[in-house]
């Protein structure tokens, strides 16, 4: 294991040409860049597309940075345009696609196509492996996602047909295993600048709900108790969020859900890593509720316990595609709601697989604490 990793050392070092600027999101990518001898620019804009940057065995190779300026992709370009939009929430799987085929050709790992598809549960039902040298970006494709669970994806390929079952496992569709997830996590969280957000609402957005409020954005999570639904006020022709001292409940809600307040909040946040690890960082509430949009997470609200001057809640950011969830326990002074310079402390659980997550163990993270 040693000598290999020395070898992969020496690979980076001798054939990929990186600038001192250039960033990869993760170990795995800057392993990749190394071993198909990129010829990465001085530069790289942030949210880009390059198919220009190399070939591997006579295959163009696909870049992609994204929100921060890091390489967050490369792989071979199996798929047109229109199936690699950055808002099409089925875009991480397609580059899992890429990059896994680029993988199994490099043997990153030492293994075999057949041994690394046993270990990472990915099957073949249809066809064999080797089918996939004949696939490329006008090879008619399906897939279909089994929520939460899985992707099964087809290619025709003439008479024959390569038929994969991947697991929605986020460790293997993300190329990084939990603990540099936890890295990545923290790394990135205080990188983060938080974008304006959706703030208001037209008329047709709107709902009534059980209680009465005009809502928007209705949701729930596995239980009643965790919801995405957003507490409005009509100001104008404009729907706006509620975020008032006379509504301390829905005014929080509606602040956690979207980040929209009239200041940036300060957050000190506890990191809950594996190896009972902790670790404390200092940042805003709206760069977390930033990353979590950056990643394509859904969110959803449980209130804990109500207080006079402090409101206990959780956070689920849900990722669908990826199987993985983000939860934030948090203590919100409800003095900020009236100007007071006050601070959230919160601790986070990243990526949580949903696979044998049960209704119980949320029900019991909403109510503990």
């Amino acid at each position: 294991m040693i000598k290999r990793l020395c070898l992969y050392g020496m690979v980076l070092a001798f054939t990929c040409v990186v600038n001192a600027k250039t960033s990869f999101r993760t170990e795995r990518l800057t392993t990749i860049a190394g071993m198909v001898k990129l010829h990465l620019p001085v530069s790289l804009e942030k949210n880009s597309t390059i198919d220009s940057l190399g070939s591997y065995r006579n295959k163009p190779i696909r870049v992609k940075t994204n929100e921060l300026g890091d390489i967050s992709h490369i792989g071979y370009r199996l798929f047109t345009a229109s199936k690699d939009g950055t808002d099409d929430p089925m875009t991480p799987f397609w580059d899992f696609i890429e990059r896994y085929f680029l993988e199994l050709d490099l043997e990153i790992d030492g293994r075999k196509p057949a041994e690394r598809l046993l270990l990472d549960k990915v099957q073949c039902t249809r066809g064999n492996i080797d089918m996939r040298h004949k696939v490329n970006e006008l090879t008619d494709v399906r897939v279909n996602h089994i929520g939460r669970r899985a992707y099964t994806i087809q290619w025709f390929l003439g008479k024959d047909t390569l038929d994969l079952f991947v697991p929605a496992d986020g460790q293997l569709i993300l190329g990084a295993d939990a603990v540099e997830l936890e890295t990545i996590f923290e790394r990135d969280l205080k990188r983060v600048e938080p974008s304006n957000g959706k703030c208001d609402w037209t008329e047709e957005q709107v709902s009534i709900s059980e209680k009465g409020f005009s809502v928007a954005n209705p949701g729930i999570y596995l239980i009643d108790e965790i919801r995405s639904d957003l507490y409005l006020q009509k100001q104008g022709d404009k729907w706006t969020l509620i975020a008032d001292t006379e509504h301390p409940v829905e005014s929080i809600k509606n602040i956690l859900l979207t980040g929209c307040f009239t200041r940036e909040i300060p957050m000190a946040l506890t990191i809950d890593c594996y190896g009972y690890r902790k670790v404390k960082v200092s940042i805003t509430l709206q760069q977390f509720v930033e990353y979590c949009r950056m990643e394509g997470c859904n969110l959803y609200v449980g209130i804990k316990k109500y207080a006079e001057d402090n409101v206990a809640a959780t956070v689920f950011a849900l990722n669908n595609e990826l199987g993985y969830n983000h939860v934030l326990a948090v203590d919100f002074p409800t003095g900020i709601l009236s100007g007071r310079q006050q601070s959230i402390t919160g601790t986070a659980y990243v990526y949580i697989p949903l696979q044998n997550v049960t209704e119980d163990f949320f029900m019991q993270k909403t109510k503990e604490k």
